[in-house]
This record gives structure tokens, C-alpha cells and sequence, in this order.
């Protein structure tokens, strides 16, 4: 019996190792919103892992450093589970904007509104600070907005950047909210509030159709210390945030994790999510130089 428990910790320990930096923001159904930090370990070390561990699923590859498209191996992303959704991850041929994008989907599950949350970890860059997540998507079947007529298929999209460092998570997302007061509509993520996804002002409201590309670009910095949102595009229309949040505290590594999730609905509807030319740019500030006037 001793040895079975040393053997379950040394596994435990391998299984915080291989994980590293896994960036999540995960919301449950309208009712119920949660963030949670993914890469702690989910078992208390002697026990079975949690029913979510069984879900889960880390990146076979290991992370790496890349900027474009970081869509065309299904090997370099991960699920985080929520509610135990049975899920997929591959790579398909179409729909694609470059001949291969990544698909990731909910098939079903036994609990309401559980969650898919696909993940890819990139390596640490500690001088980034400024950075654009571009992430083209589709999704099918078609979903009506807010439970008008029938019910909605997606509860809700999320997508989101971070960076780790120093023990500090910055971490910008945006979630479509499709179904719930106010939806369809667009919040973003501050963790220090009661309610963390926060209507964006004034209100933005869209209702997405399935079964055709949708251009999403998500641009923020880290000034002063804390996470400031500048802008997002969402199908050509620009929209200006201007807001800041602070970083929360985690034991991650430092690095680099950008991410979408799949919100499953009361009766959790199965439905495909596909991201193509999937890029994360990021860059050092940027320094205002003055002039200096010679006397």
C-alpha cells in the first residue's frame, strides 16, 4: 500500500513537470462563471485523479516558440475540461483558409453547460509586453441568439491570450456571450470583480452566424504592471476598450498560453469550433524617445 502511494506521487509530480504554463479562463453556464488556474495539479497527491484530470488532456508536443500559424498541429494543443464534456481535437481540411485548420468540439456530456477549453503553451519571453491575438473562426451548425425560438446551441465562446511571469498571470479575454441577460453580447474578463465577465460600454452587441469565417483580433499590453485592454475586430468592425485589469497571482511558470473554449448549453448540444491562420504577435513596449534640444 505504501509503495502504490509513492508511486501515485511520483506520477503526480511527473504530471506537474510535463504540464507547464496552461492558460484558462473558464466559464460554466449562465448561471455560473469560474477562472481557474489550470496548471495547478488537479489530485491531492495519494488519491485517483478528479473526474476533470480524466477529462483533460495536455499538448504532446512541447511548447515552442512561434507567432504564425499556430493552428497546424492539433499535437501542440491541449483541453482543459470543465463539467466532463466529451470533446475532439484534430486537424481538418475544410472548412480551412489555408488548406488545414484546427477543430475542436464539444460531442456531448452528462452534465449541463460544461465547458471545452483548447489551449496551446508557447515559451517565456520576458521583455513581451504588447501583443495581438488573431484567431479566424467558424463554427456549425447555425445557432439561434438567446434562446429566441428554439433553444440556443452555444452558450457561449471565449477567447483569450496570457503571459506568466514572476508568479503574476496577465491574462485578456473576451467572451461572446450568447445565452443569458443582455446576450447576445460581448465582456471581458476581470477576475477582481464579483461577476468576472464584465459587459463591455457601451454595449456590444452581435449575433454570430454559424457556417462561415469570422475575423477576431484581440490587441493589449501590460502598462504600468497591469493588463490593459486596447481593441478588438470582430468581423471587420473595430471596436476601442481602453480597459485594465490587474494580474492574479499563480504558482505557473513563467511562459506564454493563448486559447478559445466551447461553452455547452443546458442540454449540452454537440457543435464544432475551427480556427485557421491562428497568430500571436508580441513585442516589446514600445519607447517614446524626445527630442533632445541642443542649448
Amino acid at each position: 500500500m505504501v509503495k502504490c502511494g509513492i508511486t501515485v506521487i511520483i506520477a503526480g509530480l511527473a504530471l506537474m513537470i510535463m504540464t507547464g504554463v496552461l492558460g484558462a479562463t473558464a466559464s460554466g453556464g449562465t448561471d455560473q462563471t469560474t477562472a481557474s488556474d489550470s496548471t495547478l495539479p488537479r489530485m491531492v497527491w495519494g488519491q485517483a485523479p478528479s473526474d476533470a484530470a480524466i477529462c483533460d488532456q495536455g499538448p504532446v508536443n512541447p511548447p515552442i516558440s512561434k507567432t504564425h500559424d499556430l493552428d497546424e498541429d492539433a499535437a501542440d494543443w491541449g483541453i482543459f475540461c470543465e463539467r466532463l464534456p466529451t470533446w475532439v481535437i484534430t486537424n481538418v481540411a475544410t472548412p480551412s483558409l489555408d488548406g488545414k485548420s484546427l477543430q475542436c468540439s464539444i460531442t456531448g456530456g452528462a452534465i449541463t453547460n460544461s465547458n471545452v477549453h483548447c489551449y496551446r503553451n508557447l515559451l517565456p519571453e520576458p521583455a513581451a509586453s504588447v501583443f495581438t491575438l488573431t484567431m479566424p473562426f467558424w463554427f456549425t451548425p447555425t445557432t439561434t441568439c438567446n434562446n429566441q425560438g428554439t433553444p440556443s446551441v452555444i452558450q457561449a465562446l471565449e477567447f483569450t491570450m496570457n503571459k506568466y511571469k514572476h508568479s503574476n498571470r496577465y491574462e485578456f479575454a473576451l467572451q461572446w456571450q450568447n445565452v443569458g441577460e443582455g446576450a447576445p453580447r460581448w465582456r471581458y474578463w476581470d477576475p477582481h470583480q464579483s461577476e468576472p465577465w464584465v459587459p463591455i460600454s457601451p454595449t456590444i452587441t452581435q449575433c454570430l452566424q454559424g457556417g462561415q469565417w469570422h475575423t477576431f483580433t484581440l490587441e493589449g499590453e501590460i502598462l504600468g504592471g497591469q493588463v490593459h485592454y486596447q481593441k478588438f475586430v470582430i468581423d471587420d468592425q473595430s471596436h476601442i476598450l481602453n480597459l485594465t485589469t490587474s494580474p492574479t497571482p499563480t504558482i505557473a511558470s513563467d511562459g506564454l498560453a493563448i486559447a478559445f473554449q466551447l461553452d455547452g448549453n443546458a442540454t449540452q448540444s454537440p457543435y464544432d469550433m475551427f480556427v485557421d491562420k491562428v497568430s500571436f504577435v508580441r513585442n516589446p513596449a514600445v519607447l517614446l524617445y524626445l527630442p533632445v534640444v541642443m542649448k
